[in-house]
């Protein structure tokens, strides 16, 4: 087999059509490839953007909040860079806290991408912007790999093949649809591989400039995969070098080489002072002290997701596709033929650096599994990595390293077949082409990607920036709901925030700042429940920070043990907050100076339903807690507790004090329980309850006063008399609902219950409009404990079209079986139904909205009957 890889020699196997027409071919074929894994895409390329590679039900919607949000709003600094809408390298509009100048950060924001990105969007349009830097990426991604694979000269069909496993593979594409910076940065992988491949087998210094240009722009685009290529590059070279048929490594090759590679070496230093500085600013922020074994295990996928043909598998992104498994055993299959019937020196040369390249493919999908390869071995195996290489104790998505397969992959398919001139052409081709086509149809049929349309804004957010104008004050506020710093959720605030230069308390980024989790996070944390206290609203005014913007839509239940319509009415009522506008699920307020009765709206909402229910069979440690199976319990399991056994553990929301705040156990057995209440690090405050039942009973145990908003709330729970059965708790605040008569009747309004779409205040509704909301269980509830008996169900409505069904009612809880959905028909305004509450369990009905018309949500009614 000969090794040269010269231009010349690899022309010899091309056709003329592919030598003179490769700019137009490529570009064809990246246009191609764009919308084969991107459609529906190309019908909304100016108005919308993907969100996410599955489907969503029904139309596009307006604002999906995730990374794609995330990533543009770096996009788009770097466009108000340029526009002079934003001051040069200041970070003005996340991690705000009033000083503009402690802002100021030196990147490249994510270049080329956000110089291709603000070429799109100056004019008005930032899907626009966002979708030809995608497409930037793809394209520029198909021609380095090609180049890359033409540096060896194989017969076409095999370079095709192997062009086609450097772009398709899966995981390229779920990263880049989701909006992750490793699927735009993926690019310059190839790119960074033919460079050196062309220093060091050409010596032609060109080669060393475009792979330090390419290595230095990677890791101005993606810290991940700038790591692994940098891992990868001694590797690489090594593998190029000795791919030479008589390597030498004397004075002179030393001298040629280091000619050849200056730009390389020059443009790596540069490399090196950021990665310092990189490492520097990550050591100050979340990250300081890497990642801890457990949360990499988290984020760690599972092995089936590498061969699972489901599309919906949770570590899908890892598939390799059954076509590129073909195409590694074709190749493998040729480098044993050949070494068996060619010249045998220059062919175990060969197909030992074939062997080598198997097993750097092979460690690649190992370490992509991360600590979670084993339950014993993995996380022994993971510390041994992190402390041979400490850089990879910042990694927390071991996945990223699959940012560097493709490339390695394209390689290892096309070298066996160098230099080969096959007898049955037509053969070869349909062996290559058959998986080249499979490969594009497996992983583009993965792809059925989400559009989020983009909006012009929101009124909520321009209502602060034309207040705070008005005052001759730079426009600042705090969004709510509050969280660490590495939420998606928070994408939202990123997005509406830049489209109104809104300088935001909040953000949203990998690794947070050092101080905002103690500085912002849990000293303003109570704002998330709706508690403003004198103290927060006047520092807050204090730095500047005179607006709160709520986004109703998206308040998840582990924020808060209660829901959003806690939160909104707080606000609503305080005397210091005004509401200055709502714009769908936006709200903004402004924080006054001095409080004012004017300000205050009152609202009618009742009933403090808890978000979450705790399974105590999960709690405590797992060796320790005697679990039982039992069908009448919860999930049909339960702990069991004795006096002396470990206790267990339960970790309430952090909240502020009310006298109705409760622990509510879900017990039964003879004897005395008790709750023990520690807050933060103070001594524990035991609370006791007796239990006298055989059957299931619910036990309250009141939370003991404390003074404040209480971050750090931890109970334990024994048996001090007895043996006693628990399986179930509940944090609940507001009127029992367990002494409920026949014949009695509670109202829940919408707004208490869990539910996307808005409150609006006119008439208590919970409006869902299908651009906005998505398809599902979007309105639940109310989860409040209701005694055994039978009751009759109103759920109240109306639907502005009333044509067709518009959704479907169903109990999820404490018997999903007992009723089949119902039809929500649009032309009527109430459905009515009875069950059977056969334990005193919460109780949960969900509404699934079809978006098929704008709907108000009313009422949820419960009449006990028998």
């Amino acid at each position: 087999m000969t090794a040269s890889s010269s231009p010349s020699s690899s022309s010899t196997v091309s056709s003329k059509w592919v030598r003179h027409g490769q700019i137009p071919i490529l570009i064809l074929a990246s246009l191609f490839l764009f919308a084969l894994f991107t459609w529906p895409l190309p019908q909304y390329f100016k108005e919308g953007m993907i969100s996410s590679h599955r489907p969503e039900v029904g139309a596009p919607r307006y604002v999906i909040h995730g990374d794609h949000l995330q990533l543009m709003y770096h996009f788009e600094l770097m466009k108000g860079f340029i526009t002079g809408e934003t001051p040069w390298f200041h970070n003005l509009y996340e991690f705000n806290l009033g000083d503009d100048a402690a802002t100021f950060a030196p990147d490249m924001y994510y270049a080329p991408f956000a110089w291709v990105y603000a070429l799109g969007s100056i004019a008005g349009y930032p899907a626009l912007g966002w979708n030809l830097a995608s497409l930037f990426s793809v394209a520029f991604t198909l021609w380095g790999t090609w180049l890359l694979v033409r540096r060896f000269p194989a017969p076409l069909p095999m370079q095709m093949a192997a062009t086609v496993c450097g772009v398709a593979l899966p995981y390229r594409w779920v990263t880049l649809l989701h909006g992750s910076p490793t699927g735009f940065a993926m690019v310059y992988v190839p790119w960074i591989l033919y460079g050196l491949h062309v220093s060091i087998r050409d010596r032609r210094m060109r080669g060393g400039w475009i792979a330090g240009l390419c290595l230095l722009m990677s890791a101005w685009g993606d810290i991940h995969t700038f790591f692994f290529v940098g891992l990868l590059t001694p590797f690489w070279c090594l593998f190029a070098f000795f791919q030479q048929e008589n390597p030498k490594l004397n004075p002179r090759e030393i001298r040629s080489l280091c000619a050849a590679l200056s730009g390389f070496i020059v443009l790596g230093l540069l490399v090196v002072f950021q990665a310092v500085y990189i490492r520097a600013h990550l050591s100050d922020g979340s990250m300081a002290g890497g990642r801890t074994i457990q949360e990499v295990v988290l984020f760690s996928p599972e092995a089936g997701g590498l061969w699972s043909t489901d599309p919906d598998h949770r570590h899908n992104l890892i598939y390799l596709t059954y076509s590129a498994v073909f195409l590694v055993l074709l190749s493998l299959g040729m480098a044993g033929f050949r070494w068996r019937t060619k010249d045998r020196p220059a062919e175990t040369r060969v197909l030992v650096l074939h062997l080598l390249l198997f097993a750097a493919i092979a460690t690649i999908i190992f370490l992509s599994l991360g600590p979670r390869l084993s339950l014993r071995f993995g996380p022994r195996y993971w510390g041994w990595l992190t402390r041979l290489i400490p850089p990879y104790a910042m990694i927390r998505q071991t996945t990223k390293i699959f940012s560097i397969l493709p490339a390695l992959l394209a390689v290892f398919v096309v070298l066996p077949f160098v230099g080969w001139t096959p007898k049955r052409s037509k053969r070869l081709a349909a062996l290559a082409l058959l998986p080249l086509v499979g490969m594009l149809w497996e992983s583009s049929a993965r792809m059925n990607p989400t559009i989020s349309l983009v909006d012009e804004g929101s009124s909520a957010y321009a209502a602060v920036r034309e207040n705070a104008e008005a005052r001759g004050e730079a426009p600042r506020a705090l969004a709510v709901v509050l969280w660490p710093g590495d939420s998606h959720w928070a994408s939202l605030y990123q997005y509406y925030a830049m489209r109104d230069r809104i300088r935001m308390v909040n953000g949203y980024r990998p690794h947070v700042p050092a101080g905002y989790y103690e500085n912002v996070f849990r000293r303003y944390l109570e704002l998330n429940q709706g508690f403003a206290s004198e103290e927060i609203l006047d520092d807050l005014l204090s730095r500047g920070i005179r607006h709160l913007i709520l986004h109703e839509d998206a308040f998840p239940e582990q924020v808060s043990p209660f829901g959003v319509s806690q939160t909104l009415a707080r606000f609503l009522a305080h005397p210091r907050i005004r509401l200055m506008t709502r714009d769908h699920a936006i709200w903004s307020f402004e924080i006054m100076e001095e409080a004012s009765p004017a300000h205050q709206i009152d609202t009618e909402w009742e009933h403090g339903a808890p978000t979450r229910l705790w399974h105590l069979i999960h709690h405590g440690k797992p060796e320790e807690v005697r679990v039982i199976h039992d069908p009448s319990a919860f999930r049909e399991h339960l702990a069991r507790l004795a006096p002396g056994d470990p206790p267990l553990l339960l970790s309430p929301y952090e909240t502020k004090h009310r006298e109705d705040l409760r622990i509510t156990l879900r017990m039964r057995g003879r004897g005395q329980a008790q709750l023990s209440f520690r807050y933060g690090e103070g001594d524990p405050i035991p609370v006791s309850g007796r239990v006298e039942s055989d059957a299931w009973a619910w036990v309250e145990f009141p939370f003991p006063a404390f003074s404040g908003f209480e971050h750090d709330i931890e109970a334990e729970l024994r048996s001090l008399e007895g043996e006693l059965d628990v399986d179930l708790a509940t944090m609940l605040d507001g009127p029992s609902t367990l002494d409920l008569a026949v014949g009695e009747r509670i109202v829940i309004q919408a707004p208490v219950m869990f539910h996307a779409g808005y409150t609006d205040l006119a008439d208590n509704a919970v409006v869902l409009e299908p651009d906005r909301a998505p398809h599902g269980e979007v309105v639940y509830g109310p989860r409040l404990i209701l005694p055994e008996g039978r009751y009759q169900v109103h759920f109240r409505y109306r639907a502005e079209g009333g044509h067709g069904e518009i959704g479907s009612l169903r109990l999820r809880e404490p018997d999903p079986g007992q009723l089949d959905a119902m039809p929500v028909p649009g032309n009527e305004t109430t459905v009515e139904l009875t069950f059977t509450q056969r334990e005193a369990l919460p109780v949960v009905f969900a509404f699934t909205y079809f978006r098929t018309d704008t709907v108000r949500v009313h009422a949820l009614e419960f009449t006990r009957i028998e």
